[in-house]
């Protein structure tokens, strides 16, 4: 049996691992003044690192913030803020949208 080197044998975990596509998970909101949205949650490093809020208007990437409770996004202007399957926006520390429930 012919002998192949060690590093031979990572040719095909490599391979696969260069396939593998980023973590990415979306979730429908719809707020109580009918406001519907989604979030995306995606990674650069870790996951849940990033959140993309579409709405009517487009598209805002939210970079992952400290947050006392839950989780919280925000890229400063923007803010998405959320506890279990609730959630809410603010802009410029003024909630815009509350109430809003996920139905995933």
């Amino acid at each position: 049996m012919p002998y192949l080197p060690a590093h031979y044998l990572l040719i095909p975990v490599l391979a696969l691992a260069a396939c593998t596509k980023p973590w990415m998970h979306t979730y429908e909101y719809t707020c109580a003044d009918n406001y519907t949205f989604t979030i995306t949650y995606s990674d650069t490093d870790n996951p849940g690192d990033i959140a993309i809020l579409e709405d009517a208007n487009g598209k805002t990437k939210l970079p992952r913030a400290p947050s006392a409770a839950g989780t919280r996004y925000s890229n400063g202007a923007l803010e998405f803020l959320s506890t279990d399957d609730k959630a809410l926006i603010q802009q410029a520390g003024t909630v815009m949208h509350s109430e809003c429930m996920t139905g995933k």
